[in-house]
């Protein structure tokens, strides 16, 4: 049992560390495409732009979501993974718009970057366009549309696009993704303090329940010795050739009360086996999920408090 306890609190760790190691790539994921855009934004530099669509078309941060919603999560933290991808798409639509702008600002081959020569966008046409004008007014400039964007003056395409990869809106997206990973995290840490607590609870019972049953069952076991011993000294009285001890063996010391003695050391036992039982099955088929024990304290009060509820059973 204080293995089969022990066992759930590594499972326990294992999981949060999924979770946190799953957050963070995703972040980091995107802050690759952030710096690969910006670079080539900035520099023109093919390496940048080769490498943002190599990080893009091979799918790690869909894989990173479907391991994140494979987590058993709830319909909240579901909710916070669909927001910070949704975030993520609006990022890399702001990414390929800048770089579209700078492969025509520099004079660059469109023959050579077809991932993007046949994009177009239209700000108006974004859901909550309205609402961000008036959120970023101080806004110095705004992609509008492909048809008019193409036709401005190389100078001010490679300012647009800088701009947009630069500005206040752009850094408040990656703030968007950030926080719904962090939200994220967050409420897996609470579900997991609370699955921790329930963890406690449970063998703070079963410990409860193993004292008290194996105290019955020593009493029902000390009765029971009594009552055997004066089940054989009956015989042996009934079979002696002394008159007074064939008498006091016809006496029926307890009436009908000694015959229950044995019933109540079934019971005793039953129950204390049904204890044993259900603390076992609930340990070996419950599952549960992971709480915060990444520093080094946490992972000394978990082992702290699994040993004193492993000793506590043990030494029942």
């Amino acid at each position: 049992m204080a293995v089969s306890t022990s066992h759930r609190f590594v499972e326990i760790h294992d999981w949060k560390e999924e979770a946190w190691t799953l957050a963070n790539e995703a972040l980091h994921l995107a802050d690759l495409m952030t710096d690969d855009a910006r670079a080539f934004v900035q520099f023109g530099d093919a390496r940048e732009y080769i490498a943002f669509w190599d990080l893009l078309n091979s799918g790690e941060l869909e894989h990173v979501v479907e391991q994140q919603k494979a987590l058993g999560l709830t319909e909240a933290e579901q909710a916070l993974v669909d927001h910070a991808y949704h975030e993520a798409e609006i990022l890399k639509l702001t990414d390929e718009i800048a770089m579209k702008l700078c492969i025509k600002a520099y004079g660059l081959d469109f023959a050579q970057h077809r991932e993007i020569e046949h994009m177009t966008w239209d700000v108006t046409k974004e859901p909550g366009y309205h609402r961000q004008r008036l959120d970023f007014v101080k806004r110095p400039m705004w992609y509008t549309n492909e048809s008019h964007d193409m036709q401005l003056p190389a100078e001010e395409q490679a300012m647009l696009a800088r701009n947009i990869l630069f500005d206040i809106k752009y850094e408040h997206d990656r703030h968007l993704i950030r926080h719904d990973l962090e939200e994220f995290y967050h409420s897996l840490d609470d579900r997991a303090m609370e699955t921790i607590h329930g963890i406690e609870g449970t063998v703070a019972l079963v410990a409860s329940l193993l004292s008290a049953t194996t105290a019955s069952f020593v009493v029902s076991s000390m009765c029971m010795v009594v009552y055997l011993v004066q089940k054989l000294l009956s015989y042996r009285a009934k079979s002696s050739l002394d008159s007074n001890l064939q008498n006091l063996a016809k006496q029926n010391f307890g009436g009908k009360n000694r015959g229950r003695v044995p019933w109540a050391f079934a019971g005793a036992f039953f129950l204390y086996a049904s204890v044993v039982t259900f603390a076992i099955i609930y340990l070996q088929t419950s599952s549960y999920h992971a709480d915060d024990v990444n520093d080094a304290a946490s992972r000394n009060w978990l082992i702290m408090r699994t040993l004193f509820y492993s000793e506590r059973i043990v030494v029942l």
